[in-house]
């Protein structure tokens, strides 16, 4: 009689262990079943008219591009970035907007084609005026070449091209249609033959974006402060159909050793998700990054981080857009259709 009860409490023992057992891979398998289906695939550049991943050359305006790519997905409209960036750099020269000592070195230059920015107030600089679309004032080639030289040499036009007569008006419209190629030899005369030096690239910018186009999104920024907020604030961005800026450290985007701080970082778009499996068959939920380095950067130009990854490199700022406008520091998930 006691062999057969330790025969029966080992066989319960065993039991026990192997339902906990069972019962653990099932919730392992649960779990990762759970964790896939909250990141269904999302990737807002196929329907956002985003187009290719351009190359910011060695202007910094990445900021520019992304506030481009945010209200290109609200108006379904290419935006030009070239406009984007320079609007930014008069309202800092013009206004006295500066709120940081790089800003106020701004103000006390020429600052036509100056680097770096914020994304959320590029957007809110220009959002009552009017975006340019891209067609209209070319910021690239129609690939992923930009066209900052020619803008640079629209800058000093007048300089270059001081008579006014028929055949310096055709050279110099010759040297810089590609960036404004819906403009015809007439409307260039016109304002050729009206401005002067200093304010001919901006009467061009002008008349070359006219009309300007409004959206009635509102654009919002936040700033969470923990992985799990940031991870929520993103999630429900993408599902409402919102890409988001995301401001992040440089060096995030040349290794994934140790983050380095720095003055300043880099800005990219967050354009969708992707749960993604490695060679060993672990899978993890990673976001998909628009950069603006040209497309020999990372996979034709995009690249992927997990949450974790992008809390490591989070310099705190997210914008994106909502349907309406509202306090600060409130979150708002947008009701945004999803259709292309």
């Amino acid at each position: 009689m006691g062999t057969f009860r330790k025969i029966l409490i080992s066989f319960q023992i065993y039991f026990a262990i192997l339902v906990i057992a069972s019962v653990t891979f099932l919730s392992v398998l649960t779990a990762k079943a759970d964790d896939e289906k909250s990141c269904s695939y999302i990737n807002l550049a196929t329907r956002s008219r985003l187009g290719i991943t351009r190359d910011q050359g060695n202007i910094g305006w990445c900021y520019a591009h992304v506030a481009a790519d945010i209200v290109t997905r609200a108006t379904r409209q290419p935006i030009s970035v070239a406009d984007m960036a320079v609007e930014y750099n008069h309202a800092f020269k013009t206004e006295g907007g500066a709120s940081t000592v790089r800003e106020r070195e701004r103000q006390e230059r020429d600052a036509t084609f100056a680097d770096n920015g914020f994304t959320s107030r590029a957007i809110h600089n220009i959002e009552k005026k009017g975006f340019c679309l891209e067609k209209n004032f070319r910021s690239y080639d129609g690939a992923s070449k930009d066209l900052i030289p020619i803008h640079k040499i629209a800058l000093d036009l007048k300089k270059t091209y001081s008579g006014k007569d028929a055949e310096t008006v055709k050279k110099a419209y010759a040297e810089i249609k590609v960036i404004v190629p819906q403009m015809n030899i007439i409307d260039f005369s016109e304002v050729f033959l009206n401005s002067n030096s200093t304010n001919f690239y901006d009467n061009l910018r002008e008349k070359a974006c006219a009309p300007r186009i409004h959206t009635d999104r509102q654009f919002s920024s936040a700033s969470p402060k923990t992985k799990e907020s940031l991870e929520m604030v993103i999630n429900s961005q993408l599902e409402a159909g919102s890409p988001l800026g995301i401001a992040i450290e440089t060096s995030c985007m040349k290794s994934n050793g140790p983050v380095e701080k720095k003055s300043t970082g880099h800005v990219v778009s967050i354009i969708g998700r992707k749960y993604v499996k490695d060679s060993n068959g672990k899978g993890s939920c990673q976001y998909i990054l628009r950069n603006s380095w040209g497309l020999n950067d990372g996979q034709q130009g995009k690249r992927y981080m997990t949450a974790e990854r992008l809390h490591e490199c989070f310099r705190r700022n997210l914008t994106f857009m909502t349907r309406t406008s509202r306090p600060s520091g409130e979150l708002e998930v947008d009701p945004l259709d999803t259709s292309p």
